[in-house]
């Protein structure tokens, strides 16, 4: 079924669906599948030639030659469409302002740097090369992952490593480094016919990452490492021993530093000593020691000096992997863009992958939660059904809590370094996705980050409902993809003028600092910087954070506009949040109807939550733009989905065509820009107009009072300077 086959088959879905009592008031809007190139608010970008501007790092940011470049990009699973479709999927991802896609899970398709490829796996082969090609026409950067879901193990006959995809072992297991390694050299060196060069040498290879959600500090790492198959608990303790060699180089060194720790038939010159000793064992590693609490001590003193140097050993094994990998891509592959390790998981997993080029992580809002034992279960799940805006200063200590998010992420910015997101999305159905796109893109240019890649999109043309993690068909998602580049890569909301430097270490033993944050708080550095800098979510309302090991705390102010930007973000004592965020380009507004009664420009009449956002998209500022999009919307569904009770499942009654939106009243008033000659227009689902709005003037000045109504059926309207 081709996508034009798709767009007609969910209009025709209008006229057939009824729409249930709680759905009484939304209305379809299916953004199509295949983009029209007509449409009012469309964007784009020139082509990448092959041998042409790459995205560098320099610093703290991304450049393609002298600009400023800013990723806003979608993740995607590997996919080869038709040459047909591949240049529609192109040109709509381009229209929505997406300059990079980040293809996720490749290696398992096993099909570069190999002989005989039957007729299928060489027609695959041919569609993949040509879609890179497509994107790259379309102005959209590639980044590539290395491995994501390939077992190793498996292929080369190893024991059963009893961890999904080979994770935590594949950083240290030499075998498994091997297979890595000569998957990247088959895959990066391969030719794409229709660009002429290898992969590693084609300018829209933008970025490369090493290894998906991967380290020796992974979540439920030091839980898992005691109990691995003996094969690899053994080269594990191997690379310990070897350690302690190095480090203490005599037995009675080694014994005056670990005092009476040393447990029966241990001994550093037959290399015998245990990784993990009978405390850590009975238990369960390093969550026994109130992780959160900061109740550990970095201090050699009895079980500590076990622990200390098994991290020091585990720390300079993970920077091992790291740059061994990043040194194969950069110099025996010859790559010139940009390549980081993994996602950040705590303080020693962040010192291991200090020399990446940037440094990257993942979150998500209401990721979907299962019992245990039935991860993946396609009918027993949940997904809260709770507002971001409403919970800015909470924690995210771990994956069952929701909240903090954002401050968790921005506690992970590192100095000099270019930060990205590469995965983060507000997963369906929750009635408050819409925050997803303009929450993310305000804050992230408020705190002036580098990269955005939402998890995920999904280009099978068929797709035309929403689903707990796809952009393509959601409109309360999608449909802000427009706006959200203007905000955040298109500079509409400017980086916050201060910027605060916060060592995570101090100055006198940073190794023996970074042991102990990692002990005590894990992965949340967020939590430990609260605990350790007194650093509140506040902070980062005017404040851009940045952290360090250089062991300095300092404060500064950034050279910024005239007008800085501003963030607004409280919560009343009823529990209802404000999140407002303006910038000279862009402005933003999301919270409940009794927060947000006009004193920021806008009034909320119904529903009782919505996000709006306002942004220039002709990259001026909004004194000389002369075209303006506001988006807005409160929540969308498919056409019958039904809920539970709670409204945090829908069990595996998702729905069918059309997807409903619920549109949105309220009164855009007193801007200064938004006088004189203006004309409103309301947009369909393609960007194209549908009727006219009309603008009255204020009671208060000469400025133009915008009302948005549910009449219009709608979240688009577009104001253009006549």
């Amino acid at each position: 079924m081709t996508m034009r086959k798709v767009v007609t088959a969910a209009i025709l879905c209008v006229a057939c669906s009824a729409a249930r009592a709680d759905q009484e008031g939304m209305v379809p809007f299916y953004i199509p599948a295949e983009a029209n190139p007509a449409s009012l608010i469309a964007l784009s970008s020139p082509p990448i030639a092959p041998d042409g501007a790459r995205v560098v790092a320099r610093g703290d940011r991304f450049y393609v030659g002298d600009q400023r470049f800013r990723v806003w990009g979608m993740s995607m699973g590997f996919t080869a469409p038709s040459h047909e479709d591949a240049a529609i999927i192109a040109r709509r991802l381009a229209q929505a302002g997406v300059n990079s896609i980040r293809f996720h899970g490749v290696e398992g398709q096993n099909l570069w740097g190999r002989e005989n490829l039957d007729e299928d796996q060489t027609r695959t082969l041919d569609q993949f090369d040509y879609f890179l090609h497509q994107l790259a026409e379309n102005g959209i950067y590639w980044n590539l992952n290395l491995h994501v879901s390939r077992s190793y193990s498996q292929e080369l006959g190893l024991p059963d490593t009893k961890v999904f995809f080979d994770k935590i072992l594949d950083v240290f297991v030499p075998q498994l480094i091997d297979a890595q390694k000569d998957f990247a050299r088959k895959f990066l060196s391969h030719v794409n016919p229709y660009r002429k060069v290898r992969y590693a040498d084609d300018a829209a290879c933008g970025f490369v990452e090493i290894n998906n959600e991967d380290s020796l500090f992974l979540w439920d790492a030091e839980e898992r490492l005691p109990h691995l198959d003996p094969f690899y608990l053994n080269i594990l303790q191997g690379f310990f021993n070897e350690f302690l060699k190095r480090e203490y180089k005599t037995t009675e060194k080694f014994r005056a530093a670990w005092g009476e720790v040393l447990e029966e038939g241990e001994d550093l010159e037959q290399g015998t000593v245990k990784l993990f000793g009978a405390d850590d064992l009975a238990t369960a590693g390093v969550g026994s020691h109130d992780v959160g609490q900061g109740t550990v001590k970095a201090t050699k003193t009895e079980a500590d000096a076990r622990k200390i140097d098994r991290f020091r050993c585990m720390m300079e094994l993970e920077r091992s992997y790291w740059e061994q990998m990043r040194n194969l891509v950069k110099e025996e592959l010859g790559y010139k863009g940009n390549v980081t390790g993994t996602i950040i998981f705590g303080t020693a997993n962040l010192w291991a992958q200090q020399n990446m080029d940037y440094i990257d992580c993942h979150a998500y809002w209401g990721h979907p939660r299962w019992a245990a034992g039935e991860r993946w279960h396609s009918e027993r799940w949940t997904v809260p059904c709770a507002a971001m805006t409403d919970s800015p200063h909470e924690t995210a200590t771990d994956l069952d809590k929701i909240s903090g998010l954002m401050f968790y992420m921005a506690s992970q910015q590192f100095k000099d370094k270019p930060y990205t997101n590469s995965e983060y999305n507000h997963c369906a159905p929750n009635d408050y996705q819409a925050e997803c796109v303009p929450l993310m893109a305000s804050f992230a240019a408020l705190q002036d980050w580098d990269g955005i890649w939402f998890f995920m999109y999904n280009p099978n043309p068929s797709r035309n409902t929403i689903h707990w993690f796809d952009f393509d068909a959601n409109p309360a998602k999608w449909g802000f993809m427009a706006a959200g580049a203007a905000i955040f890569r298109n500079g509409g909301v400017q980086p916050l003028a201060a910027t605060r430097v916060v060592s995570y270490v101090g100055e006198e033993n940073p190794i023996l600092d970074i042991i102990k944050h990692q002990v005590n708080w894990n992965y949340d550095t967020f939590r430990m910087l609260q605990d350790q800098a007194k650093v509140t979510w506040k902070d980062f309302l005017n404040t851009r954070l940045v952290t360090s090991f250089d062991g300095k705390d300092r404060t500064f102010s950034s050279p910024s506009s005239a007008a800085p930007s501003k963030l607004t973000w409280d919560v009343a004592d009823n529990g209802h949040g404000r999140y407002v965020a303006t910038g000279a380009g862009a402005m933003v507004w999301m919270g409940h109807a009794d927060r947000l009664t006009g004193d920021a420009n806008l009034a909320l009449e119904k529903p009782d939550f919505a996000v709006v956002t306002m942004t220039a998209m002709d990259e001026k500022p909004f004194g000389q733009s002369r075209k303006i999009l506001v988006a807005a919307i409160k929540r969308c569904e498919n056409t019958e989905m039904k809920f539970n009770e709670k409204r945090d499942s829908v069990g595996g009654n998702w729905g069918a065509a059309p997807v409903l939106i619920e549109p949105v009243a309220a009164t855009i008033a007193d801007l200064p820009f938004l006088a004189g000659n203006w004309k409103c227009q309301v947009l369909g689902p393609d960007g194209m107009p549908t009727a006219e709005v009309p603008l009255v003037k204020s009671e208060k000045s000469d400025t133009l009072v915008l009302k948005l109504s549910p009449e219009y059926k709608t979240m688009w309207y577009l104001l253009t300077a006549e």
